[in-house]
C-alpha cells in the first residue's frame, strides 16, 4: 500500500515529503521583497529567529548555522541569498569573472557582486 505524502504549505510555496531546513529558510528569506536593505542586525535577528524557531519545530539544525554567523552586513545578505538559492537547488554560477573596458581581469563573481551589491 502505497502511502500519501502530505503537502505543508508556507506563504505559497508547497513542501512534499521530507522538509529540509534550507527548504524553509530559503522560502520565508524569499518572501522579504526588501532584504537587500535591512540593516546587518536586521539580517542577523531574522536569521537566528528562523533557526531558533525551526529548532522550536523539532526540525534538526546544524549547530553551524548559529554559531558561524558572518560578521558584515554583505556576508550575512550572501548567506542568506545562498540559503536561498539552495533551496530552490540552484547556486551562483562559478567560473564567470570580473572585467572592464580596459580588459583588466578583476577578482570576483559577477553574480555574487549583482546579488549583494546595491
Amino acid at each position: 500500500m502505497k502511502e500519501e505524502q502530505e503537502t505543508v504549505y508556507l506563504n505559497g510555496f508547497p513542501f512534499q515529503g521530507k522538509v529540509r531546513v534550507n527548504d524553509i529558510l530559503g522560502a520565508v528569506f524569499f518572501s522579504i521583497p526588501n532584504l537587500k536593505y535591512w540593516s546587518y542586525d536586521g539580517l542577523k535577528e531574522l536569521y537566528v529567529g528562523m533557526v531558533q524557531l525551526l529548532t522550536e519545530f523539532g526540525m534538526k539544525v546544524s549547530a553551524r548555522m548559529i554559531h558561524y554567523l558572518p560578521k558584515t552586513r554583505e556576508k550575512m545578505l550572501q548567506r542568506i541569498y545562498e540559503i536561498g538559492l539552495s533551496s530552490e537547488k540552484m547556486a551562483t554560477l562559478p567560473g564567470f569573472g570580473l572585467s572592464n573596458t580596459f580588459g583588466d581581469k578583476l577578482y570576483g563573481n559577477p553574480e555574487r557582486q549583482s546579488i549583494v551589491n546595491l
